[in-house]
């Protein structure tokens, strides 16, 4: 398996599609084998069984990735290889390439009042102060202390995520 191959599945079979905010990269076959194949060697996405909706159909299957930092390396390793789907997934990138930066900001910008939280609460604090100092409802700050994962040391284990 290669990506060179992958990418000639993709332009011929494939398709990148709006998935609410974000983007979906799918490849529909009837070979479930090939898309396992390539679900292993990508490390990541999903084969789904499709609902045969006349009887003689074949059974068929589809490879598909959701995760915005997935279909952004997914698409990076097919794109030098692509003729057919070139230009949209060259136009697609930037806008995902943005989305996963936002993503990652969000995730460390998160990580971070997850800290706060469980510092101020071990000083004390009430939830409702902690949610008011952060910005945040008081019973998700509850929520989220509460779920903290803890060590047998009895410190929390911070970026075990939430969110």
């Amino acid at each position: 398996m290669t990506w060179a191959y992958i990418a000639g599945f993709f332009d011929g079979e494939g398709s990148l599609s709006r998935n609410g905010n974000g983007f979906r990269v799918t490849i529909p076959q009837t070979n479930v084998e090939v898309l396992c194949t390539i679900q292993r060697f990508a490390g990541y996405g999903n084969v789904i069984h499709v609902t045969k909706r006349q009887r003689h159909w074949k059974e068929s299957w589809i490879y598909a990735v959701a995760k915005q930092e997935e279909v952004l390396h997914f698409l990076h390793r097919i794109g030098p290889y692509l003729v057919v789907k070139r230009n949209l997934v060259k136009a697609a990138l930037p806008g995902i390439a943005q989305m996963v930066a936002q993503y990652r900001h969000e995730m460390v910008r998160r990580k971070q009042q997850f800290r706060t939280a469980v510092s101020l609460r071990k000083r004390g604090w009430t939830y409702r102060d902690i949610g008011r100092r952060l910005g945040m409802d008081w019973s998700w700050t509850r929520r989220i202390i509460m779920k903290a994962p803890t060590n047998p040391d009895g410190t929390t284990t911070v970026g075990v995520a939430q969110w």
